[in-house]
């Protein structure tokens, strides 16, 4: 019974391993303490029962031809003794001489002892051969009821296939941030740090590439916009000599006040991600993707406000014209940004991310909540120039050129396709 114990082990532990892909070892002992090694290859629960089968049948089958060749032997023995003794008897009817006589009986006595004994060994070999039948004709009659079991309730053999099946998918993500830039104004811009960044795709995963390891590539395409702004309340600039309409050589005086730059850009992007981690449709998986995504920039919004006084000084006359004279391109109070002006940024940009998070299932939905962290970074500026030349003298906020960070937290659905 301890066999029999053993075997319905090993079928119930394949059952719940069968899902994986690695080539598994089952080890026990049998009831004599011998031990019983098993591979098998996991498949549905009928593959492992005729694994056990096969195996542990054949390991019986071989056990009753080895003790059926000692029977063999034995008999072999015991006949040859039985014809030993039988001329021995008959030289023992026929001889006179009581010397050759007693030693021919002492001779008999020893191999009729020896009948006995090969006697008591075929019976027990016969005993053995008997219990190993019965084991074997056991073991089939509980592998069988246990194939009827699983044929009777295919829906739970099929179940832990199921839940591990390399399957691809569709996701939505939403992500919503904050935009950190770098800047090298040499002015006193007080640039705001926190601006809002938003993100919305949609995306293909492929099933896993691997059956050992849950690793797969995700291809999308999305929407990134993000802000960049900047105040300042007031400077001086001075450019020394400069040209007026008349070609006098003079010093330009700028003051500025009030200066307040805007700046929001929109790219479309194709998100392009190795995953590693799997969804699953019965428990809380989690996951890691690293990726790039090219982007070209659709949208390119600016808006500046503040006002500037520019006068001129002539060190030849000692005189310094200011007043509105607008021939010379001397204001005083005047707009200093145009209506339509745009800044220079790159038609395209290269970001790489990086993303954690888990997925969580909605019972035995194919549909899946998709919540985590996610960093981007630009790999070239935005800008083609190092600041925005929005300026009347041609400076303002530098920002333009540099890279952006963007760390978001991401909420998403996941379609898990059957």
């Amino acid at each position: 019974m301890k066999r029999i114990v053993l075997v319905l082990m090993m079928i119930a532990f394949a059952a719940m391993v069968q899902a994986q892909s690695q080539p598994k070892t089952i080890k026990g002992k049998t009831r004599d303490g011998k031990n019983v090694v098993i591979k098998y290859y996991p498949g549905t629960i009928e593959d492992n029962i005729e694994s056990v089968k096969y195996q542990v049948v054949d390991e019986l089958e071989a056990r009753v031809k080895s003790l059926q060749s000692d029977t063999q032997d034995l008999q072999n023995r015991l006949n040859t003794a039985n014809k030993q003794v039988k001329q021995l008897q008959k030289q023992l009817e026929s001889n006179g001489n009581k010397d050759n006589g007693e030693a021919i009986q002492k001779v008999l006595a020893e191999k009729q002892e020896e009948i006995v004994s090969l006697t008591h060994q075929v019976d027990s070999l016969n005993i053995q051969m008997s219990q190993l039948y019965d084991d074997k004709a056991i073991l089939l009659s509980q592998l069988d009821s246990v194939r009827t079991t699983v044929q009777a309730n295919p829906t739970r053999q099929a179940q832990p296939e199921k839940a591990s099946a390399p399957t691809p998918i569709i996701g939505i993500e939403i992500n919503g941030g904050i935009a950190i830039y770098g800047h090298t104004a040499n002015e006193n811009w007080e640039t705001k740090p926190f601006n809002l960044a938003k993100q919305f795709s949609v995306y293909y995963g492929t099933p896993r590439l691997s059956q050992s390891f849950p690793i797969s590539l995700e291809v999308g395409v999305g929407i990134n916009n993000f802000a960049m702004s900047a105040h300042h309340d007031a400077f001086t600039k001075t450019h020394e000599n400069q040209t007026d309409l008349d070609h006098h050589q003079h010093t330009a005086n700028y003051t500025y006040s009030e200066l307040d730059e805007h700046l929001s850009l929109t790219y479309l992007g194709i998100p392009i991600r190795v995953c590693f981690g799997q969804p699953t449709r019965n428990k809380v998986s989690v996951y890691a993707k690293l990726g790039i995504t090219p982007s070209f920039r659709i949208g390119n919004r600016f808006e500046g406000t503040g006002i500037y006084t520019l006068t001129g000084y002539y060190p030849q006359w000692d005189v310094t014209l200011s007043d509105n004279i607008m021939e010379l391109g001397f204001v005083n109070d005047a707009q200093c940004y145009a209506d339509n002006f745009q800044p220079s940024t790159k038609p395209f940009v290269l970001w790489g991310n990086v993303a954690l998070g888990a997925c969580v299932p909605l019972g035995k939905s194919p549909i899946q909540l998709n919540f985590g962290i996610k960093a981007d970074y630009t790999f070239t500026p935005i800008g083609n120039t190092a600041y925005i030349e929005a300026l009347p003298d041609g400076m303002g906020l530098l920002y333009n050129g540099n890279k952006v960070f963007i760390p978001s937290a991401t909420f998403g659905i996941i379609y898990t396709i059957k």
